[in-house]
This record gives structure tokens, sequence and C-alpha cells, in this order.
């Protein structure tokens, strides 16, 4: 992967963790504006974004890790 200056994470809630290991899926998410505009602002500025939208991807705390590791 290529390297990055910022990595912003939408981290997983409580919520999509029970509900993640009730196998159940979770629907109709939209991106955290909020990360998005910081992603903007540091993109034009410069630097190298990216963005971990654990409850999109349905990732735990350890999955973040590991996709950290891979950056």
């Amino acid at each position: 992967m290529n390297c990055v200056d910022i990595v912003l994470i939408d981290p997983p809630t409580t919520i999509m963790e029970k509900e993640r290991k009730s196998r159940h899926k979770i629907s109709g998410h939209l991106p955290n504006l909020g990360i998005c505009i910081l992603a903007a602002v540091a993109e034009r500025e410069g630097y190298k974004i990216a963005i971990i939208d654990a409850v999109a991807m349905q990732f735990s705390f350890k999955e973040i890790l590991a996709e950290l590791k891979h950056r």
C-alpha cells in the first residue's frame, strides 16, 4: 500500500460490535461527514490521507489495527 501521512478512523460502535457478533448486517450507513471534511482540508494542504470507516467495512478494533499495520 502507499504510504500515507494521516489516517482518519471512524471507529466501530458498541452496537455494531454486538450486531457483528450476532451476524446481522448493518445497512444504510452514511460516511462520517466530519472525517471527510478533515480529509479534504488536509489533502488540499498536501498531505496523503487514508480513511478507515470501520462501521461501513464492519471492522472490529483488532481488524483496524491489522489494517493500520499494512499502511
